[in-house]
């Protein structure tokens, strides 16, 4: 029986082991199948799948049935135990090639954890890229591939001796192409390499890149447990200062705004913060864009308002990136990566909180699910009036009216016509409607007392792909149906990058429709000239070298818009600002041009007293990437924790650092990683002070 049992492995082994051939070949495209509409209607990569499912069981219906002949209890288990092992490892390297078909990265530890506490908006998202066609195709390939394997398994090909050894052969190949060809393939490059995500790597940095993402899971999950196993950066350098502030109550802060009020005048305009998902600074002439995609907003930001043309995001993704402008602090909390947790040691800021103090009336009405990376645990506080979201948003079908619940699920009594009942099709993949988000803002501050002055957070989130738009609404920058059908279905591999531009224009061009009734009603209500609009971006995008973000800290995913219309209380003309800011000193500008006192807690500065040398700072991550960027004057400095290696970028003209500078740009880096992380770690410094902030020492 244990010969058999040795004989019968070696057979399965050889089938897994011929899948896993494909892994470097057909594998990456079966994982489309699996998880991505496209592919699935092409017939060879069906013929694929169903020929993998038919071996897979055949194998496992032989393996299964020959342990049971001597009708052992010990035989049955291992059998159940053996195919129930190999299955899992199957999925598991499908499910790490279609992570690395979409995010350019295997699955992992890291990746995994993200999966866990994002299941449920992951499984939205999967579902608005699949479609229920697909689901049912596979399943359809699988009721005939099952009955035709377990019948196969019965034949004497299955016991065929030669399969054994066959199955060594194989089983040495896939060594080859998991370990050593990536490595071979990786020295012909010269001396740079640009990946599909942007960024260059030199040719060793090319090398370890390559055989640590692209030569498969096993080669992958090797490396991540070497870098897992690798200390952090441990010392701030001696050239870096480190100071704290000591936290203060809500109170407290009011005081000092008395002492202003004591001094002088402040203004008490209402604020409006707007964050757009995934948008381009050049899809505004503003900006220099060829075209105007959003023409409401570019109107209203026309006249009396300010446009900085330097602005950065603090990271590649949204669940880092959304909460830096709300509370003027970095997003780096960890070394590996950060989900808010309900009740964290660490103060949370929060701009609600701040307005409330000052007896504002507050509200986030948000597209987007804000459980997403655990945000809606960092902005649920006592400061906040009204909250809904994704989660909490209740859309009727077929019916003009829906229903708005709070965050414990109580209605809140305001009945709304809605513009669109998608989400209740499921369409926006669990985020609402931008036409239905703007409806309930409008009504928000419509109920809103007059006497009191109110702050809002919307984030809108019509550019996220699959850059849906309401079949009714126009499209004016697709010149091809085809591929903007396909695109909404989520087709996008293998689309034009042109027709990819044109569908994320049009997403921009619907969800500037849905301002422009905003912006009306605050026109018509005479509300807009008492209120401060502030418009910008969670992150940019990449239109070329890789479609997407959430990615690399390049420049067109962390380089954003962020234009502010102010009350004519405060400026009565337009201005450009060069000057760099980045998303951490939103919240400091914005309260220095109402006159009132800066909050002890921010890590940013108002634009108006930023030193010019103060360095920016970026990081990502995300499967994708893990990385953090310093940017300091006209340069960039790139740390890639995957591959342990920096990259220096000029930003402007074409002066190289000298090394002096370099060395400072290190310090920078590294001084802000170690003393972020050194908070985070340190329950006594998160009871005592807010997060830290770093500076060049004085020599």
């Amino acid at each position: 029986m244990r010969k058999y049992f040795i004989s019968q492995w070696f057979c399965f082994s050889s089938i897994l082991a011929a899948a896993f051939l494909l892994a470097n070949g057909q594998l990456y495209q079966i994982s489309s199948i699996v998880f991505f509409y496209g592919y699935f209607t092409e017939l060879k990569y069906q013929s694929l799948f169903f020929l993998l499912i038919f071996l897979l069981f055949s194998s496992t219906a032989s393996l299964s049935r020959k342990l049971r002949t001597d009708h052992s209890k010990v035989a049955i288990k291992k059998s159940w135990l053996v195919v129930f092992l190999f299955w899992i490892l199957l999925f598991l390297t499908l499910a790490s090639w279609g992570s690395y078909r979409v995010l350019d990265a295997h699955l992992d530890p890291s990746s995994l954890s993200i999966l866990l506490e994002n299941g449920v908006q992951l499984f939205l998202h999967v579902i608005d890229f699949l479609g229920w066609t697909l689901l049912l195709g596979m399943t359809l390939l699988l009721l005939i591939a099952i009955p035709m394997s377990i019948a196969f398994s019965k034949s004497r090909l299955m016991s065929w001796p030669g399969l054994q050894y066959f199955s060594i052969f194989i089983i040495a190949m896939v060594f080859v192409i998991q370990w050593v060809l990536p490595q071979m393939w990786a020295l012909q490059p010269n001396q740079r390499i640009v990946l599909k995500n942007g960024q260059a790597y030199t040719k060793e940095s090319f090398l370890e890149h390559v055989k640590n993402q692209r030569s498969g899971l096993f080669s992958h999950i090797h490396s991540y447990l070497i870098q897992l196993i690798s200390p952090r950066p441990a010392i701030v350098p001696e050239d870096i200062q480190v100071s704290y502030q000591e936290i203060i109550s809500l109170g407290d802060f009011k005081n000092l705004q008395d002492e202003k009020i004591t001094d002088g005048h402040i203004e008490k305009p209402n604020v409006i913060i707007i964050l757009i998902e995934s948008l381009r600074k050049d899809v505004f002439s503003l900006y220099g864009g060829a075209q105007i995609v959003m023409p409401a907003t570019e109107q209203l930001f026309g006249n009396k308002s300010i446009v900085f043309s330097d602005a950065y995001s603090q990271a590649t993704h949204s669940n880092y990136a959304d909460i830096p402008p709300l509370s003027s602090m970095y997003p780096l909390r960890d070394w590996v990566s950060h989900y808010y947790p309900e009740s964290p040691a660490y103060p949370r800021l929060v701009a609600h909180d701040i307005f409330s103090a000052m007896d504002y009336q507050t509200a986030i009405i948000s597209s987007q699910n804000e459980r997403w990376g655990g945000m809606f645990n960092y902005l649920n506080t006592n400061g906040l009036d009204r909250f809904i979201h994704a989660e909490n948003y209740r859309g009727i079908l077929n019916d003009e009216t829906f229903q708005a619940t709070d965050v414990s699920g109580n209605e809140q009594g305001i009945l709304l016509k809605s513009t669109s009942n998608m989400l209740s099709k499921n369409d926006r993949a669990g985020k609402i409607d931008d036409a239905n988000t703007v409806d309930l803002i409008v009504d928000w501050i419509a109920n809103t007392d007059s006497s009191k002055p109110f702050y809002i957070y919307s984030n809108l989130q019509s550019s996220h792909m699959p850059f849906k738009v309401p079949d009714s609404e126009p499209r004016p920058f697709s010149e091809d149906e085809k591929w903007a059908a396909l695109i909404q279905n989520g087709y996008i591999y293998g689309v034009p990058e042109k027709a990819l531009t044109q569908a994320y224009f049009d997403t921009l061009y619907y969800m500037d429709k849905q301002l422009s009734r905003l912006f009306e009603y605050l026109k018509k209500t005479s509300k807009l000239k008492n209120t401060l609009v502030v418009v910008t971006a969670d992150t940019g995008v990449r239109l070329s070298g890789g479609f997407g973000n959430a990615g690399p800290v390049v420049q067109d995913v962390v380089q954003v818009p962020l234009m502010m219309k102010l009350p004519e209380s405060i400026r009565s003309k337009a201005e450009i600002i060069d000057k760099q800011i980045e998303h951490v000193d939103l919240l400091p500008t914005i309260l220095d041009l109402l006159g009132w006192a800066q909050h002890p807690g921010f890590q940013g500065d108002s634009i108006f007293s930023r030193d010019e040398n103060k360095p920016l700072f970026q990081l990502a991550q995300a499967p994708a990437a893990h990385q953090y960027s310093v940017i300091y004057k006209n340069w960039k400095l790139v740390y890639d924790k995957n591959i342990d290696d920096y990259f220096f970028e000029i930003l402007k003209g074409s002066i190289e650092p000298t090394p002096a500078q370099r060395k400072v740009m290190v310090d920078y880096l590294l001084g802000w990683i170690v003393a972020q992380l050194d908070y985070y770690e340190n329950p006594e410094l998160q009871a005592k002070f807010y997060p830290p902030r770093i500076s060049l020492k004085k020599h």
